[in-house]
Formats: structure tokens, C-alpha cells, sequence
């Protein structure tokens, strides 16, 4: 019969044989299940896309490590590096050395770790991140930097490749959108060595060409290592110092690159992009026929309200000027005129007719003809006298006429230069009377809350004080307050 093993001499045998045959191993995985005790040992599983294998790492392993140097690497750091302890988090990937080991009380094999360090993709996550903060601390992503891009642009500086899908998506998109733009393409690489430094130098030389409205850095989807070259320092350096507002629109969605964080907006993909920048373009079209209705329906009202007016201050006008009340007065002289004109036309004409009755009165008289020849002569004598009394009384008609002519001409002009006298009265009290007038003088109304202040005990110290003067206000802090002395 073969030996029979108890369970700890059995976990003891295993023991030996893995140290024997894994005295010193590495592991590659995703950190999972990641546990920190109160003494400071580390307790985490490593993963694969089909197994797991438990870990520990003894705090006196991990607070002993170099800062100063990557003993796997031989590197140097300028500054002690933060230690892969303080920055392990589950679905980190790393490279981990150490021991394989049995634990008894469980009856597990474990990995006791000795050394570990970011891998592949964990390295650049923890890489992005320390460029994130540093970036962050020098300002690069501060909201009240970022500044507004212009509606609907008409010079676009369009960074990219020629040859990727992103520039199809964005120009399919900006044939339909806007009122159409100039689009100007620097072609350059979006992946590899020489990518960052090209692209930092089309965003410097795009924006010192002082042509473009907007700069626009797009890229399609890829995984970090494609990304990366948006995640280098020179590229967010030159977004940060463009002189013309900055559009990224870097990947997918999920997809966030140093370049997006630094632009003045970010967009979620290429396309997004040029929504972004454009509205569509039956939109535009349906936004300028409602302005233009919006347009003509405030003319005709705008129109009406000033005719109205127009009318209104036309009456008042017509009602109020003195040359109303001078009309008037020439009215009734043509009046006065003419019914002196009449008057002396009928007082001839009666004359002129009593006159014929007593001609033929002397004619039909049997008289001889010395008392004829006296009758013609008395008679030519009362004609003569008649047509004297009727140019008199013209005369005097006339310059009756004349008088009452000139008496209201100078009533006329007297009534204006009082009117005269009085509007100058009014307008020199005006001009006394302006508020406005002593801020010639220097002179200043202060006032706290919307309150005058006439008094200092009007006014707190550290209160707000706003000075009103000529040309604007001024706002300033009581820091003290002195009384004059009475007398």
C-alpha cells in the first residue's frame, strides 16, 4: 500500500516541490480583489483572460523599496519615484517577481511578491495620469481659460491625417452643415515616434498663419498605445499657447486624450466635431426665415407706432404754435379789408345813384334856360363835391386800414417777444436747475445701497460707496470717517 499523506504533510511536500521548481518567478496580469491590512501586507489576485493566482505583498518588501532607481530597468529618476504600492488599484496591469509559495492554513499556492511594476497598458494609465497632474497644476485645464469658439466659422485649421477615416467623417459632415467654410488641411502623422512633434508644429504654425477661426485636432478610435501621441506633453503645450481657440475631438467617446482636456472644447468623436462647429444647414435656413418674419412684423409695427406719434405731436402742434394765433389776426384783416372795401363801394354807388335822380330831375324841369345853365353848374358843382367826399372817405378808409394793419403786426410781435422772454426764462432755469450741473465742477452724488449719502453718518466704514460723476461712477470702500468741527 502506498504512504498515506496527512493533510499538512501533504501541503508541506507541495510546498518543496513548487519552491524547488518556481524558486523565482514573473507573473503579468490585471490586479483584482485588491485588500490592504492593517499591517500593511498587500493581498491582491493577478488575471488572465482564464485564470487567477493569489498574492501577497509583505509591507516590509514594498516600504523598502528604491524610489530613486527601477532596479529592473537600472533608471535613475531626477525625483523619488511614487512606489507601485500607493498607485495599485484593481484593473491596473502589472509585472510582478517573487516566490511561489504554499499557504498551509488554506491549502493555497500564492505568489509571494518581491517586485512589481506597471505593464503595457498599466504603465501608460499610470504614465497619463502623472502627466495629468502635472498639467493640471500648471493650469492647462482651468475652465476660465477656455474660450468660446466662434458661430458657424468660415476658416477652419484642420489637423490630421489624410488618409484616416476621421477626415471623411468630419468633411462628409461639413458639406451638410454651416453656410460653408474654407477648410485648410495639415496633414500629419496621428500615431507613432514622429506624431507628437509634427502635430504640436501644425498647431503652432495654424495658429500663427493669423487665417483661422478655429483649429480643429481630430483622430478616429484606436487603443492607448494608438492614442497615445495626443497624451504627450508637446501636443498639449502647443494647444495651450494657440493664439486661435482649439477644437479636439480625439477617438470614441470613451476616449479621453490630455490634448481633449486642454482644448477650449472637446469634442465626443470626429464627427461630433463638426456638429459642433456647424448647425445644419435647413436649420440655418429655417432660422433665417423666421428672422426675417420676426423682421418685417417689427418694421410695420415699429413703422406704425411712429406714425401715430407723428400724427399726435402734429396736432399738438398745430394747436399750440404761435403761428396759429397769426393766421387768425391775418384772417380778420382780410375780413376788415374787405368789408371796408365794400362798404365804400356801396356808400359810391348810392351817391353815384342819387346823383342820376337829381340829373334827371333837372332835366325834366320847365325852367328857362338861365335857371338850366344854373341847375347844370350846381349840379356839376354837387358832382365834384360827391366824388371828393367819396375819395376822402377812401382815403381815410385806407389808412384806417393801414393803422389796424400795422397796430397788429405789433401786437403780433409784441406777443412773440414775450413768448420769447419766457422760454428763455424757462430754459435759463433749466440750466440752473440741473442736477448734472455741479459734476462740471468736480463735484460728485455718493450713495450706499442705492441711498444718498448727505451725511458721514450715512455711512458705515467698509461700506460699498458709489460716486456718480460726468462721465460714470466710481465704486469705492469707506476705509475712515472725519467729522468736521461745527463753525
Amino acid at each position: 500500500m502506498e504512504e498515506v499523506y496527512t493533510v499538512s504533510s501533504l501541503t508541506e511536500e507541495i510546498r518543496k516541490g513548487l519552491e524547488r521548481r518556481f524558486p523565482y518567478v514573473w507573473v503579468r496580469g490585471e490586479a483584482t480583489n485588491l485588500s490592504v491590512a492593517s499591517s500593511g501586507h498587500i493581498y491582491f489576485s493577478l488575471k488572465d483572460g482564464s485564470s487567477q493566482l493569489q498574492c501577497v505583498w509583505f509591507s516590509g518588501k514594498h516600504k523598502n523599496a528604491s524610489r530613486n532607481f527601477d532596479p529592473l530597468t537600472g533608471e535613475v529618476f531626477d525625483s523619488p519615484a511614487v512606489p507601485l504600492a500607493e498607485q495599485l488599484r484593481n484593473g491596473l496591469e502589472i509585472l510582478a517577481s517573487g516566490a511561489i509559495g504554499v499557504y498551509a492554513a488554506r491549502g493555497q499556492y500564492q505568489l509571494l511578491v518581491d517586485y512589481a511594476r506597471p505593464a503595457g497598458a498599466g504603465l501608460l494609465a499610470l504614465e497619463f495620469e502623472k502627466r495629468k497632474a502635472k498639467l493640471a497644476g500648471l493650469g492647462y485645464f482651468a475652465p476660465e481659460r477656455k474660450r468660446p469658439l466662434p458661430r458657424e466659422p468660415r476658416r477652419i485649421a484642420l489637423v490630421t491625417s489624410a488618409r484616416g477615416a476621421a477626415i471623411h467623417d468630419f468633411m462628409e459632415l461639413a458639406s451638410v452643415r454651416g453656410l460653408g467654410s474654407n477648410i485648410r488641411l495639415f496633414n500629419v502623422p496621428v500615431q507613432g515616434k514622429e506624431a507628437p512633434e509634427k502635430i504640436a508644429r501644425a498647431i503652432a504654425l495654424a495658429g500663427n498663419q493669423d487665417w483661422a477661426q478655429v483649429i480643429v485636432v481630430i483622430r478616429g478610435g484606436g487603443s492607448m498605445e494608438d492614442l497615445w501621441a495626443f497624451n504627450e506633453e508637446a501636443v498639449a503645450e502647443a494647444i495651450y499657447n494657440s493664439p486661435v481657440p482649439v477644437l479636439a475631438g480625439i477617438g470614441h467617446e470613451v476616449d479621453i486624450s490630455l490634448a481633449d482636456m486642454t482644448a477650449d472644447l472637446r469634442a465626443a468623436t470626429p464627427s461630433h466635431a463638426a456638429q459642433l462647429l456647424w448647425s445644419p444647414r435647413a436649420e440655418l435656413w429655417q432660422k433665417l426665415d423666421e428672422l426675417t418674419a420676426d423682421l418685417a412684423r417689427s418694421a410695420s409695427a415699429r413703422l406704425e407706432t411712429l406714425t401715430y406719434a407723428l400724427a399726435q405731436k402734429s396736432r399738438m402742434l398745430s394747436i399750440l404754435t404761435p403761428l396759429r394765433k397769426i393766421n387768425e389776426s391775418l384772417n380778420k384783416i382780410s375780413d376788415s379789408r374787405r368789408g371796408l372795401l365794400m362798404a365804400a363801394k356801396r356808400a359810391v354807388r348810392a351817391r353815384q345813384e342819387k346823383l342820376a335822380f337829381m340829373d334827371k330831375r333837372f332835366r325834366m324841369a320847365r325852367n328857362p334856360a338861365r335857371e338850366i345853365s344854373d341847375g347844370e353848374e350846381a349840379l356839376a358843382a354837387f358832382v365834384d363835391m360827391m366824388k371828393k367826399a367819396r375819395e376822402e372817405r377812401i382815403v381815410v378808409a385806407g389808412n384806417k386800414l393801414l393803422n389796424l394793419e400795422s397796430g397788429l403786426k405789433n401786437r403780433i410781435s409784441a406777443v412773440m417777444n414775450r413768448i420769447e422772454t419766457k422760454l428763455d426764462r424757462a430754459s435759463s432755469c433749466l440750466k440752473a436747475l440741473n442736477p448734472r450741473k455741479p459734476f462740471k465742477l468736480g463735484y460728485a452724488l455718493l450713495s450706499v445701497d442705492g441711498h444718498r449719502v448727505r451725511s458721514i453718518d450715512d455711512c458705515a466704514i467698509g461700506d460699498k460707496v458709489t460716486g456718480e460723476l460726468i462721465d460714470g461712477k466710481l465704486i469705492m470702500t469707506a476705509d475712515a470717517k472725519e467729522k468736521e468741527s461745527e463753525g
